[in-house]
């Protein structure tokens, strides 16, 4: 039997009621390519579709899915040069976009959150909700440094994820049953 732990899943209201959470199972992942991706055992029999966001069992956001089989998915994991997901800072105006660099598998960089929002070390990353793959507040990571580049408006944020993409083994597709 597999349990799923839903700590960090938002309760749902009227904002997640717009989402189904479909849970399955990782069954094989790259992790130490630039182009990372990871097999779940659920597909489009149980409703999995391209484009689909998918989250960890407990610690917010993983992938997006990419193919789909009668009963498996194939993911971009978040660890993929491909990734490009609208994040927030928790509790700021400013959204930006999340992207790996392929150097570390436990952080990523937020890009474009300009520089007059008022951000600090430890401040929680979230999705942003500007996008119908996920709600709102899915949780990411923490804010571990920033700098503004010469001549930049914005911020460049390395984000430590809240997820390790190396260990995982169970997550939930987010549906969007609008």
């Amino acid at each position: 039997t597999i349990e799923y732990s839903n700590d960090n899943i938002p309760a749902s209201d009227t904002a997640m009621s717009q989402y189904n959470l479909i849970p399955s199972k990782i069954v094989n992942s790259t992790i130490n390519l630039r182009n990372n991706y990871f097999t779940i055992n659920k597909g489009s029999r149980e409703g999995v579709r391209a484009d689909m966001g998918v989250i960890a069992s407990h610690a917010g956001l993983i992938g997006v899915v990419r193919n789909v089989s009668e009963n498996f998915a194939y993911v971009i994991s978040l660890l993929n040069r491909q990734t490009k997901i609208s994040c927030a800072v928790k509790n700021r105006n400013g959204h930006g976009t999340l992207i790996w660099d392929d150097m570390d598998p436990l952080r990523m960089t937020l890009e474009s959150i300009p520089k007059h929002e008022k951000i600090a070390v430890g401040d929680t990353v979230i999705t942003s909700g500007y996008s119908t793959m996920f709600p709102r507040g899915i949780l990411v990571g923490k804010i571990e440094s920033y700098n503004i580049p010469s001549g930049s408006n914005s911020y460049s944020i390395t984000v430590k994820l809240f997820n390790d993409l190396t260990s995982a083994k169970y997550a939930y597709i987010v549906q969007n049953r609008f």
